[in-house]
């Protein structure tokens, strides 16, 4: 009888040991599936990408010398359809934010500024010589970029894989190094308007916007909760700390349709940035009702004074700008970028760089030049829509006060800075409306 029970116990371990074996087997099994999936998927966006860019730079190099106007009309369209493609490949990799920012930029730059060039010779305009400098300007751009891609993918074996070598929370790796790279300082070209007329307001190296006092890991989980109140956000996980200008804790977590990473700062307890994946469903709100959607959510972070000031839709996303706005004057020095969903209102990105560096107590809102004498010096030949209040960056850290005069001249609508103190213009931007959203020059 001993013996029978011996047996069956010892089979009945046999039995477990195998069934745990196997399930820990078929786990790995299906581990390393899902895990060679995602590098096969990541190294075919980048070999897109550098095929992207080297496409681009021949693309470019035709327009430049290229004399017939209808073949670089071509050209440019193209250039623009090969940007389109590479902003996709790159939104697919799983590169840190801070490192991909400038590679993004100049693609996003380039194709818009050449659907403009596209549609201004599809119109019969010829180029100005305006037009011809940015775009050798963006073409050693392009031979920077295209150079750092190269070196980077001809000096990569069989071995090296995306997936080992990144973290959507780190930056030290040599993958996020090589985009870090691709800046090429000196470089002028068009903004964006959906990344705001003064969105590279980072003149301060002294970060002047985060309170002084540390928070806890605990604190920022609270903090994300709290702005994402109304999510019925789950399996929120902490990372790690990002290290960097800002030393912040790194999250992800999840609802119903989407995935987030969010980084709150150590110092400050300011959620720095939020990005996210997902699918978009049918456009169902307007872009009044996303912007209050972006300042709802400000405000969920006690952040009551943002107001929305600039914004566009692309893709069925809104892309809406947050400034303070302090006795009716905007500080754009100040600047969040907020992208909101049109299927549900939720937020889809937070960037607050820029608020971070630059928020600080303001005092001076003395305008010395009225706003009758202001507006003599915008040319007569605009016709002045609205006019209001704002502080913009200037170079070295500085800021003007200004009469901020939205215009119109000839179909197109421009915006002229006029000083406050000395009534002297301090800049003149004109939109372009582009189909990658529009561009201020």
């Amino acid at each position: 009888m001993k013996t029978r029970t011996f047996i069956a116990v010892v089979i009945a371990l046999v039995v477990t040991v195998g069934v745990l074996a196997f399930g820990w087997i078929g786990s790995n099994s299906q581990y390393a599936t899902v895990s060679g999936q995602l590098e096969s998927n990541y190294q075919k966006s980048f070999s897109e990408l550098v095929t992207n860019i080297n496409t681009i730079e021949i693309y470019m190099s035709k327009a430049l010398i290229t004399m017939e106007s209808q073949k670089q009309q071509e050209q440019y369209q193209k250039i623009n359809q090969q940007c389109s493609l590479a902003a996709t490949n790159l939104g697919n990799l799983p590169v840190n934010h801070e490192s991909i920012v400038e590679t993004t930029k100049f693609v996003n730059q380039l194709g818009g500024f050449s659907y403009y060039l596209s549609q201004k010779l599809k119109n019969g305009s010829t180029l100005s010589d305006a037009d011809i400098k940015s775009v050798n300007e963006l073409y050693n751009w392009c031979l920077y970029v295209q150079s750092v891609i190269n070196d980077f993918a001809n000096n990569q074996d069989g071995s090296f894989s995306i997936l080992n070598s990144t973290s959507y929370n780190d930056t030290s790796s040599n993958f996020d190094k090589m985009f870090a790279n691709t800046s090429a300082t000196g470089t002028e070209f068009p903004t964006l308007i959906y990344d705001g007329p003064f969105s590279d307001s980072i003149k301060n190296k002294k970060i002047l916007g985060l309170e002084d006092f540390v928070i806890s890991q605990n604190d920022a989980k609270k903090i994300i909760e709290a702005a994402f109140v109304d999510y019925n956000i789950k399996n929120i996980k902490f990372n790690g700390m990002v290290e960097g200008k800002f030393r912040s804790f790194n999250f992800t977590f999840e609802t119903k349709h989407r995935t987030y990473y969010a980084d709150v700062t150590e110092k400050g307890g300011l959620l720095l940035s939020v990005s996210s994946n997902g699918t978009l469903g049918v456009e169902k709100l307007s872009l009044d009702e996303a912007k209050r959607e972006a300042e709802l959510f400000a405000k969920n972070l006690g952040l009551d004074d943002l107001k929305g000031v600039w914004s566009t839709v692309l893709s069925g996303v809104a892309y809406v700008n947050l400034v303070p706005v302090k006795n009716n004057v905007l500080i754009y020095p100040d600047m969040v970028k907020v992208k909101v969903s049109l299927d549900t209102g939720s937020i889809l990105g937070w960037e607050a760089q820029s608020y971070a560096y630059n928020h600080d107590e303001r005092n001076d809102f003395d305008f010395v030049i009225s706003e009758q004498t202001a507006r003599k010096m915008v040319s007569p030949y605009l016709s002045i829509v609205s006019i209001k209040k704002c502080i913009i960056p200037q170079d070295y850290g500085k800021e003007q006060l200004c009469y901020e005069y939205k215009c119109e001249y000839n179909s197109y609508e421009y915006y002229v800075y006029i000083s406050a103190k000395t009534g002297q213009e301090v800049n003149t931007l004109r939109v372009i409306k582009t189909s990658n959203g529009n561009l201020l020059q």
